[in-house]
């Protein structure tokens, strides 16, 4: 319990932006080499083109234990199976009315883009009270916000790395 009644919490990110991550992650973190394996204990992605492409070519389920991107965040307000939300176990789209309502479930729902902003309704939520870095018309104290920004050792990635076909990829694989 946070306070102010606050039981569950989560964070959500940009699709495109949380789809580019979760391949960076899959190729350079320690848990995602030491999870990532295939049949053979190799890695068959030469880039984020080709790892896209394994998952919207085929009516394939397999992450080689690392992430799937398949509607990935909207598979985690309505996983039910052994695989949690990190594994697909089937390539139907999740019921988007059964999404929502599992998400308005969480009594706050913050958006990692808005890292600031959110922390800053959540401590309002909470506390009842604004910090001093919550004011975004100062720019002294907005700039004092104790920001933690953890890479996990990925290499760094922005949007505009992405492709056309890349970011097609994407919202075919994140549209419910």
């Amino acid at each position: 319990n946070f306070g102010g009644g606050i039981r569950s919490v989560t964070m959500l990110r940009e699709p495109r932006r949380h789809v580019q991550s979760m391949f960076y992650h899959c190729i350079a973190t320690p848990s995602g080499l030491r999870y990532r394996t295939d049949p053979a204990g190799d890695w068959t992605f030469d880039n984020i083109t080709s790892w896209l492409r394994h998952f919207t070519a085929f009516d394939i389920l397999e992450d080689y234990n690392c992430y799937n991107p398949f509607n990935f965040q909207s598979r985690f307000f309505v996983v039910n199976g052994s695989n949690g939300c990190h594994g697909a176990e089937s390539k139907e789209p999740p019921v988007l009315a059964q999404a929502i309502r599992r998400m308005e479930e969480f009594d706050w729902v913050g958006i990692l883009e808005r890292y600031q902003e959110s922390l800053c309704l959540f401590e309002v939520t909470v506390s009842g009270a604004l910090p001093s870095y919550c004011d975004c018309e100062d720019e002294a104290a907005w700039a004092a916000f104790p920001e933690i920004h953890e890479s996990h050792n990925t290499a760094e990635h922005h949007l505009e790395d992405l492709s056309s076909e890349d970011i097609q990829m994407i919202d075919q694989l994140t549209t419910v």
